[in-house]
């Protein structure tokens, strides 16, 4: 059940990203917008984004610029998160109480 739970997590970072990649898609100003405050603040993202790319390329190819980027949108624009997070919350909270009715009943 422990593993199933993790896998949970791990299935809801994929969602995160791929709802993300779907936002910037959509509305590649948001792209830009966390391009430019990014590059202000951050010196590790200063240093993995390469200038010869176009942001959707930088976001695209490389995790260490797509995983601020996603932190970003969800930071700036929680609202569109919501029912992502509120569903993969319900689907933790189930295999909790699985988790401790089985623990109960083997206690």
């Amino acid at each position: 059940m422990q593993e199933q739970r993790e896998q949970v997590k791990r299935s809801q970072n994929d969602a995160l990203h791929a709802h993300c990649k779907g936002m910037v898609a959509a509305v590649p100003a948001m792209l830009e917008e966390a391009v430019t405050a990014l590059q202000a603040q951050d010196r590790m993202f200063r240093q993995y984004y390469r200038p010869d790319k176009t942001p959707a390329e930088n976001y695209e190819e490389r995790p260490m610029l797509y995983i601020p980027i996603d932190n970003f949108l969800k930071e700036h624009y929680p609202e569109r998160f919501q029912a992502l997070h509120d569903a993969h919350n319900a689907e933790l909270t189930a295999l909790d109480t699985r988790i401790a009715n089985l623990q109960q009943d083997t206690a």
